[in-house]
């Protein structure tokens, strides 16, 4: 299934990826350029990992999900209004 491209961000603050909130509970997430698959899924790990350890310190602890959203594509996967938001 082809992903609708509706909104660009970041995940984890370093991450260039392009979204997909046409599901508000679990968007879809796809890296912007050439080897960004790679750095979401390093980045991925460490998060995890990050996540694990702190969770065995404090059990109560919920993480925030890691995304920045950065603009609003329109139908075509460009910039609304050519200026991000």
């Amino acid at each position: 299934m082809k992903m609708k491209r509706t909104h660009k961000g970041l995940m984890y603050g370093v991450v260039p990826v392009y979204l997909d909130f046409t599901n508000r509970e679990c968007p879809g997430v796809e890296g912007r350029f050439f080897g960004c698959e790679a750095l979401l899924t390093l980045c991925d790990l460490v998060f995890e990992v990050t996540c694990y350890l702190v969770t065995l310190a404090r059990p109560d602890f919920e993480p925030m999900f890691p995304i920045k959203v950065t603009g609003v594509l329109d139908w075509d996967g460009e910039v609304i209004g050519g200026a991000e938001r």
